[in-house]
């Protein structure tokens, strides 16, 4: 990899944020051996200090330990995002909190619109309610969640049922709002200092470190959004599980349709079916 620094963020926090991910996304497990430093500074471009200071802060953090003559070894016992069922379904799960997941309200403010990053274009839903929310997982955040949902819909919530339960859910339990649509995109961003230090927990997290973002968009059927998100998730305490029904309408579903994405519209008593009209049987001469 070449050498690349990030503006305002000192290489050794880069390199030990890049050799984190590889640690905590399972690459290198408990005992495992690092790379030389030689190695290490051929394979990121950087000097031997700068090597040694990230493996240093690594050290701190209590991901790795080195010894003289040996190397430097993984000391973690790390289970990766991958093959963390339960983290897995804490993300993964749009309506129901998975066991160990918890919910910390930072924030609620109403605003008459959308902020600019949630901005597409599309006719809005005002006035919104902002809920900015942790998310953690057996007591560790991996998530921070800005959720915009409209007034009419929020006020329907049980009082502090937004702490109790997911967003998502909540807006399909209660909102009036005939849903049509939901888009979602993912990219990815860096941590902000704000971002870094609610997302730090027990491990390290700085403005060096890579986020996921996710903004999502709920739109009713007038065209209007109704509720949108915007997530930043920890790069190496996510994984993204996603599963599409592709049975045609023979099988009664919409071909692509995922039930993770796409809201269940509030649906109102269909009307009775009647009896089809039988054909007149038509009388020969």
């Amino acid at each position: 990899m070449q050498k690349s620094g990030r503006k305002g963020v000192a290489l050794y926090l880069q390199i030990a944020s890049l050799l984190r991910g590889r640690i905590l996304q399972g690459e290198w497990k408990r005992g495992d051996q690092l790379p030389t430093i030689p190695e290490l500074c051929a394979a990121h471009g950087v000097g031997t200090i700068t090597v040694r200071q990230a493996l240093a802060r690594l050290s701190d953090e209590g991901l790795v330990s080195s010894a003289q003559g040996r190397g430097t070894f993984v000391t973690a016992d790390v289970v990766s995002p991958a093959d963390n069922e339960r983290l897995r379904h804490a993300i993964n799960d749009p309506l129901r909190l998975a066991p160990g997941q918890a919910i910390r309200v930072l924030l609620r403010e109403p605003v008459d619109a959308l902020p600019a990053a949630l901005r597409t274009g599309q006719p809005e839903h005002p006035p919104y309610l902002r809920i900015r929310a942790l998310h953690l997982h057996d007591g560790e955040p991996y998530g921070v969640m800005d959720s915009y949902v409209a007034r009419e819909t929020y006020a329907r919530f049980p009082a502090g049922s937004d702490e109790r339960h997911k967003i998502g859910y909540l807006v399909r339990q209660y909102n009036r709002i005939p849903l049509d649509k939901a888009r979602q995109e993912i990219t990815a961003a860096y941590a902000d200092q704000e971002t870094a230090d609610l997302l730090a927990g027990g491990a390290d997290c700085s403005m060096a470190d890579m986020l996921v973002r996710v903004r999502r968009w709920w739109t009713a059927r007038d065209g209007r959004i109704a509720y949108a998100g915007l997530y930043l998730y920890r790069a190496d305490r996510f994984v993204l599980d996603v599963t599409h029904d592709l049975t045609d309408g023979d099988g009664g579903h919409e071909a692509g349709r995922s039930i993770d994405l796409v809201p269940a519209p509030r649906q109102d008593k269909p009307p009775a079916r009647t009896a089809a009209a039988k054909p007149r049987r038509r009388l020969g001469n």
